[in-house]
């Protein structure tokens, strides 16, 4: 199981991408009607915050650019 900080605070887990993803949106003060709009949501967000862009095709590819961009960051 994958253990990540969360920039805002906070740790979140999970056995694959989207549970990570869904773990993120169950701590969200916005967590959309669904997984794949809070995902495009999360995107614009963070967009918004530092320009950063964050794929939305798979949940794969937004946990990446979550990591890459410092949104998350491993535990250790």
């Amino acid at each position: 199981m994958a253990k990540y900080e969360m920039r805002g605070g906070g740790t979140i887990s999970g056995d694959s991408a989207r549970e990570v993803v869904e773990a993120i949106r169950y701590s969200s003060f916005n967590p959309e009607a669904d997984t794949e709009a809070f995902v495009r949501a999360l995107a614009e967000r963070c967009k918004t915050y530092d320009g950063s862009t964050i794929r939305t095709d798979t949940f794969d590819n937004t946990v990446a650019d979550l990591l890459k961009a410092g949104f998350l960051t491993p535990c250790k």
